[in-house]
């Protein structure tokens, strides 16, 4: 039996394949944008815009974003006394 019109069904099959794929992910995409839309908050044009600040959350992010590495070591430098500090070390169970 001769091999060649099997071998591009295979290939069509491929192509089909991928392209139902693509097409699904597309269609999936389009499915969660329209949902995600629709979760938004409607503005109302008649109300007196408030400032929104994000509570602690935000306040925290902000603080987060300041936290760096040297920030860190002169905090330890300025509160921590090197002189008054315990050293604890953990060592195994005698059996």
């Amino acid at each position: 039996m001769p091999r060649a019109p099997v071998v591009a069904t295979i290939r069509l099959m491929k192509t089909s394949r991928r392209l139902l794929v693509v097409l699904a992910g597309a269609c999936m995409f389009i499915v969660s944008t329209v949902a995600i839309a629709g979760a938004q908050t409607p503005v109302d044009p008649s109300t007196t815009p408030v400032e929104n600040t994000g509570g602690w959350v935000f306040s925290m992010a902000q603080f987060y974003d300041q936290l760096t590495p040297e920030a860190l070591r002169d905090a330890a430098r300025t509160y921590l006394d090197t002189n008054r500090y315990v050293e604890v070390t953990l060592l195994p169970e005698g059996k």
